[in-house]
C-alpha cells in the first residue's frame, strides 16, 4: 500500500455548491478513505524546523 495524500485549495463562492472536479472523483478507488475539509487560513502557517 502506497500511502498518498492530495491537499487542493478551493473557493466555493455564496450559492455554490461544492462540487469535486472529475479527474479528484476518478483517482479515489476502493479502500477506506478519510476526507476532511476545513477552512483555509487567512495567513499562511509558520513552519519551524531543527538544524
Amino acid at each position: 500500500m502506497q500511502l498518498v495524500n492530495i491537499t487542493y485549495e478551493i473557493e466555493v463562492k455564496p450559492g455554490e455548491k461544492l462540487i469535486l472536479p472529475e479527474f479528484i472523483r476518478e483517482s479515489i478507488g476502493a479502500g477506506n478513505w478519510i476526507i476532511t475539509i476545513q477552512p483555509k487560513l487567512n495567513y499562511s502557517p509558520v513552519t519551524l524546523s531543527k538544524s
